[in-house]
């Protein structure tokens, strides 16, 4: 199931999802937790097994997927199902309305992932305070030419409405890999994970990201506050670039940032800190780079495990490298883990964005 296929599911149409393919940080994956769906990724032989018209359970929680379960099984998943919304509806009793802080109140923003006013909608509900990454390759799926900066700049400024006088950082396009588009054509690559994409396509067509800028200046004029930050940066070099292309795109005032997912990153993060706002942490890719392993492969999944001490070893690195500099965010999946979630506040993050549905357990 292709993303731009998923982010076309309406949740009040989908139970559930289950598919034979893919990963739990597939990009599909993502998308189904931010619109609430239970999604299990990866079961071989699946769709052999059911049939029409068979009773499927799915827990997306778990990872379990039940054909045609006998009454206790049946009773079991209900009762669970209950007590999920009990505990959504004490969590948003505590939560309350305020800043999010720790105890000692150092403040900690909670924001969301998001690539729609649909998907907005949903995490303002559960409490994001910003929006820590827009996925603006969602904008682009099915259609044969890249929306015009005005079509960009309505969806933008309807979003910086819905979401009051909260930031949200857009991340400029990142097609390539698992997310083609019509009008830019890349050609075969053995290896596409590791090819022309994010920030590398950006800079072969930087028409479409200085309209994509241009829309956030425009957005940014009517009062939004925004943040702009470029993927898959390797260089200095390529942050500059990244800046200097906001100052030609007029976007005063919005904030300057790179996603932190190539490993050469961690290594100079401090030289990026210097020339850049933020740092935001993608932790999905930075984990797979960081391991070698691709991060669709059903195959290699236990190697995306979000508590991998060489993960947290990159993050304290990142840290201390934009200490006094930069603001460091994690806006890849390990933030909605609560735990990984501490231990990432420990280490010097100040900003956590995460799936809608994720944010009151964080």
């Amino acid at each position: 199931l292709a993303p731009a296929e998923m982010a076309e599911m309406k949740p009040d149409l989908v139970a559930g999802i289950v598919t034979e393919q893919g990963s739990r940080t597939s990009h599909t994956a993502i998308i189904a937790r931010s619109l609430g769906i239970p999604a299990v990724l990866a079961v071989p032989g699946v769709v052999a097994r059911v049939q029409d018209g068979s009773m499927v359970a799915i827990d997306g929680d778990s990872g379990e997927v039940h054909i045609d379960p006998d009454d206790a099984t049946r009773r079991a998943i209900e009762a669970h199902s209950k007590e999920v919304a009990k505990r959504k509806m004490e969590l948003r009793a505590i939560a309350g309305t305020g800043p999010s802080a720790t105890a000692d109140g150092h403040r900690v923003e909670l924001a969301a992932n998001i690539g729609s006013v649909l998907e907005l909608q949903a995490a303002v509900e559960e409490g994001a305070e910003g929006v820590g990454l827009l996925r603006t390759e969602l904008l682009y799926f099915n259609r044969p030419t890249p929306p015009t900066v005005d079509e960009q700049a309505e969806v933008l400024t309807e979003m910086a409405e819905i979401m009051g006088g909260g930031r949200i950082i857009v991340r400029t396009f990142d097609y390539g890999a698992d997310k083609p588009v019509p009008f830019v054509q890349l050609g075969h690559e053995e290896n596409p994970a590791l090819g022309i994409r994010g920030i590398r396509l950006a800079r072969s067509h930087p028409e479409i990201v200085l309209d994509q800028l241009r829309a956030i200046a425009t957005a940014a004029t009517g009062g939004g506050r925004f943040g702009a930050m470029a993927p898959m940066v390797a260089s200095v070099e390529e942050a500059e670039w990244f800046v200097a292309q906001l100052k030609e795109a007029g976007a005063i005032g919005v904030e300057a940032g790179v996603m932190v997912e190539v490993p050469s990153a961690i290594l100079i993060a401090d030289r990026l800190a210097e020339r850049l706002d933020f740092l935001s942490i993608g932790t999905n890719d930075l984990t797979q780079y960081l391991h070698a392993a691709d991060r669709q492969h059903g195959g290699l999944s236990d190697m995306q495990d979000p508590f991998s001490p060489t993960l947290f070893r990159a993050v304290d690195q990142i840290c201390r490298g934009a200490a006094d500099k930069a603001w460091v965010g994690v806006c890849g999946e390990a933030a909605s883990y609560p735990a990984w979630a501490l231990l990432a506040v420990g280490l010097g993050v100040t900003e956590l964005s995460m799936g809608a549905q994720s944010l009151l357990e964080v």
